[in-house]
């Protein structure tokens, strides 16, 4: 019998532009990912200054951190923040199945299950996900082309959380944005919480200005994730991604 991982983790980044200063952020998600985390990206489209680079950079993050990659007009983003967490949770509990099948049935994993046997692992991964702990860090870009998108960001963000209060399993977010204030590449915005009216509170501090460091973003998120699954004395990180 499988032994399930307790927890599935999730990064998603959204964001409406090219990162410009801090590093590489696809190498950011691979690192991310050789490490077992998840990351997806949503990038928000502006109708009026179509970006190839941009484009090109939100598919290969997804990519790269095993995850989803969507575009959309920031309109459409509550409906489409659901969809690409819930695919990245899917994705991250996939993962975890199939390095049990593999520590039971060697390198083969699940191409060496009987005929139909693979596609009840994967209805046993839908049933799973509703019921799995759902640890979710949500990576906002804060950058001042963001300026009049985060209020729709801050309701997309809040409405998720809100909406996973009907789950059987329990339910976590945390939320950084980047950059931070006073020359931080990032900012801890909420550890994890499952409180919505929390959450909205503190998003309310997110301010709008700089530029778009999404490589020390999503580091930060897995610094995030790994403090929460084994908690370790007081850590000092870069511009305040410790554990709280």
């Amino acid at each position: 019998m499988l032994k399930l991982f307790p927890t599935v983790q999730a990064i998603v980044v959204i964001t409406d532009g090219g990162s410009n200063f801090g590093g590489d952020p696809v190498q950011a998600a691979l690192e991310a990912n050789a490490l077992g985390y998840t990351v997806s990206v949503l990038g928000i489209l502006d109708a009026d200054r179509p970006d190839d680079e941009f484009l090109d950079e939100v598919k290969k993050i997804g990519a790269a951190g095993g995850g989803a990659s969507d575009l959309v007009p920031v309109q459409d983003l509550t409906a489409a923040l659901a969809r690409v967490v819930r695919q990245t949770a899917q994705k991250s509990l996939r993962g975890i199945i199939d390095g049990q099948l593999q520590a039971l049935l060697g390198t083969a994993g699940k191409a060496a299950l009987a005929a139909g046997a693979a596609d009840k692992v994967e209805g046993m991964i839908g049933r799973l996900l509703e019921e799995v702990y759902l640890q979710c860090v949500i990576v906002i870009d804060s950058s001042r082309s963001m300026e009049t998108k985060l209020p729709r960001v801050k309701e997309s963000v809040r409405d998720l959380l809100a909406s996973w209060q009907d789950r059987p399993g329990k339910s976590e977010m945390a939320v950084l944005c980047f950059p931070g204030q006073n020359g931080e590449l990032i900012r801890v915005l909420t550890d994890f919480t499952a409180d919505p009216v929390h959450l909205e509170q503190r998003l309310q501090a997110m301010v709008p200005g700089g530029g778009t460091p999404t490589a020390p973003a999503i580091r930060g998120a897995v610094r995030l994730l790994r403090c929460r699954r084994r908690p370790p004395p007081a850590v000092r990180t870069e511009a305040g991604t410790g554990c709280h």
